[in-house]
């Protein structure tokens, strides 16, 4: 989250033109989403953004759970994010960002129980792309965590442990690591962060080393998944599993791909794909391998998931929480 207000700072930095400033209001309410009722009693903090930004400014919610914060410049040079602790967990607002003529927001921010208990943790979705290159087998992933519980899963052990295929090296985080809280350890990836209800997102690059032209990937599944996909340059090698499905060929912007796909892969299972016909220094490759154009696999991922009539929400980093209906928050006064 943090890089996401790091980002929509320095958008409101570059901004160009004067606009007349005018003062604004933002107001919400704070929910319990374990509970259902409204948050009482939380100070929540809401934070400035602008070529002059002023200090954090703070309310402590009503009865209702309600906060408001009154006289704020507005105007497309200024932007603002909420934010509230509950349970040693911090919840955020998304950028807000006035628009011309605009004076009012109004938001609504969750909070949850928590629990060390990982029972309800699925992987939704695990994407991978997979580019052979005479080094290694180069692959970029696409993970999204789900809680589908009402408590944010804080994890006992101080991380959640998702195992990568065995031999994975240089691990490098493209997207969903704002706050440098995962790591690659001994071929684990390790989330140092709180999982409130909802789906998080992680898109990230690592390399499996080759001994010559076959590969066995082997991954160990930890959490249900629920969707588990394979993409491979076209010709680029031959590929075999007992798990996962050839769904024939997909064209992501100018590329082909191979495609394979599996279901339901249930906890404690072994995933194996056999990789054959691969490129060694002493070969020359069917076909050039294309390079790993992240948000084109990012746009890829969607469309095929949209056309096999499943949802794919796409948040850069951030959580995504459950829609709540609109409703008018209770006055409450910054202090």
């Amino acid at each position: 989250m943090k890089s996401v207000w790091l980002a929509s700072a320095l958008f409101l930095v570059l901004v160009t033109g004067l606009a007349a400033q005018e003062n604004g209001t933002i107001e919400g309410r704070v929910v319990n989403g374990t509970t259902g009722v409204p948050a009482a009693g939380l100070e929540v903090t809401l934070t400035h953004f602008s070529m002059e930004p002023m200090p954090p400014r703070t309310a402590t919610t009503d009865d209702e759970g309600g906060f408001r914060f009154e006289g704020l410049p507005m105007g497309p040079r200024h932007g603002y994010v909420v934010s509230v602790d509950y349970a040693e967990v911090s919840y955020t607002s998304e950028f807000w960002r006035a628009l011309q003529g605009e004076t009012q927001h109004s938001l609504e921010l969750w909070v949850y129980e928590i629990t060390d208990s990982d029972q309800a943790l699925r992987i939704a979705r695990a994407h991978h792309v997979v580019v052979p290159q005479v080094q290694g087998l180069a692959v970029l992933e696409l993970l999204v965590l789900a809680n589908p519980g009402n408590r944010t899963f804080v994890p006992a052990g101080g991380s959640i442990a998702v195992p990568l295929p065995e031999g994975a090296v240089d691990l490098q985080l493209t997207e969903g690591d704002a706050l440098g809280k995962v790591t690659l350890e001994e071929g684990v990836l390790h989330i140092r962060t709180p999982l409130p209800p909802g789906e998080r997102e992680l898109i990230y690059t690592y390399r499996l080393p080759l001994a010559g032209d076959s590969f066995r990937w082997q991954h160990s599944i930890t959490y249900p998944i629920e969707f588990y996909d394979l993409l491979l340059p076209a010709g680029a090698a031959s590929v075999s599993s007992p798990t996962l499905s050839h769904q024939g060929t997909r064209q992501i912007e100018e590329e082909s791909y191979d495609y394979w796909s599996g279901q339901r892969l249930r906890a404690g299972e072994r995933l194996t794909i056999e990789f054959a016909d691969l490129p060694t220094r002493s070969s020359t490759p069917a076909v050039e391998s294309p390079g790993l154009d992240v948000q084109a696999i990012v746009r890829w991922a969607g469309v095929a998931l949209a056309a096999a009539g499943v949802g794919l929400a796409l948040f850069y980093p951030r959580y995504r929480q459950r829609d709540t209906s609109p409703t008018s928050p209770s006055r409450k006064e910054e202090r």
